[in-house]
């Protein structure tokens, strides 16, 4: 449980935290983040997202936080499906595969995770249903 005294974790810090433990280190202890030409390109997808999940009245990007998780980050996107609220993270790469099937990279999951957990908190629903 996170005191008023300690810093939140950022999602994107357990993200990078499952991904490389170096990465991990480099921007949240060193506090070096470098935009690289996949990091712009991930940032021109998101904008394109957002203005499209505008134009259709979708729900896009929302920060969320909580002291009991010791949590913070800013999701995506969640939009309203089959009375559920759900949070997805727009990614460039490629996914992992097993046989035919694409599925969420680890790092990718927890992330998703993350802010799912973040979203019941907030809205203290815990099966996200509305």
């Amino acid at each position: 449980m996170a005191s008023n005294q300690e810093p939140l974790i950022r999602v994107m810090a357990l993200h990078a935290l499952a991904y490389c433990e170096r990465l991990f280190y480099l921007e949240e202890v060193e506090e070096i983040r470098l935009a690289n030409d996949a990091v712009y390109a991930g940032r021109t997808l998101h904008k394109e997202l957002t203005k499209t999940g505008e134009e259709k009245g979708q729900w896009r990007t929302l920060e969320l936080s909580d002291e009991e998780l010791g949590l913070v980050g800013k999701v995506d996107c969640i939009q309203r499906r089959d009375g559920a609220m759900i949070p997805y993270e727009h990614k460039r790469g490629r996914p992992r595969r097993k046989d035919e099937t694409a599925i969420a990279w680890p790092s990718d999951a927890l992330q998703v995770s993350a802010y799912t957990m973040l979203l019941e908190k907030e809205t203290g629903r815990s099966s996200l249903r509305l």
